[in-house]
């Protein structure tokens, strides 16, 4: 017997693009009513060119960044996620879509040195260095 589950085939979600390397982005979560090896579930990610930027752990189906989201020459990324229980033959999930939208800061002003040295002559007029 097989039942599947379906909450959403499709969910977005916003992060920023200067977030570190390993932090989680979603848990991706299937429901298989089977007992034994047929309902135990592991989670991979399609296909796709964004890959290369997402990690999903089997197990858990939680996904994480693996590659820095600064460099991306994209603002959105369609990350495709299936599950697959571990039965004989094993069923495959329908595609769950998650639509990361990447959102670019500008970077704040920063100082090119650590420090500076100056001199300042008591005649010199005020705001002029």
């Amino acid at each position: 017997w097989y039942q599947r589950r379906v909450r959403a085939a499709s969910m977005s979600k916003e992060i920023e693009s200067t977030v570190s390397i390993g932090t989680k982005v979603f848990e991706a979560k299937a429901i298989d009513a089977d007992s034994g090896l047929s309902g135990e579930l592991l989670y991979y990610l399609e296909d796709s060119v964004f890959n290369e930027y997402f990690n999903i752990e089997t197990q858990t189906g939680v996904i994480s960044v693996k590659k820095e989201l600064n460099r991306a020459q994209t603002l959105y990324m369609d990350i495709q996620v299936k599950a697959k229980d571990q039965g004989s033959p094993a069923r495959t999930s329908n595609t769950f879509n998650l639509i990361v939208k990447i959102v670019h800061q500008p970077a704040p002003p920063q100082f090119s040195k650590s420090s500076y040295d100056f001199t300042a002559y008591a005649d010199t007029s005020a705001y002029s260095l």
